[in-house]
């Protein structure tokens, strides 16, 4: 498994931290894998932020089909990417998925 692929097509500060990357577990990824597999379609999954009040924000993980223009794409092996928009990059990175 790959950790430190990272591709965008918008320009990210001058280089990204390892500590800054989104990463999945191995049960994390075996689940995704099996979530698609059963999904029929899906090439990973989209990492947000959904904002919840006074409570601040919690996690939303959606599936993939394409990606966006903007994505900051993480690769996760070869079958599976994940997908963060810039706008959350900077609430999410660093974070581990289980």
């Amino acid at each position: 498994m790959s950790t430190n692929n990272f591709t965008s097509s918008q320009n990210l500060e001058p280089s990204v931290n390892s500590s800054d990357i989104v990463t999945l577990t191995p049960n994390a990824l075996a689940h995704v894998k099996q979530a698609l597999i059963k999904r029929g379609s899906g090439i990973g999954i989209r990492l947000n932020i959904k904002p919840t009040g006074c409570s601040g924000n919690t996690y939303v993980v959606d599936y993939v089909d394409e990606t966006l223009p903007d994505d900051i794409i993480y690769q996760a092996d070869s079958q599976v990417i994940v997908c963060i928009s810039p706008k959350v990059f900077p609430l999410v990175k660093g974070t581990q998925i289980d």
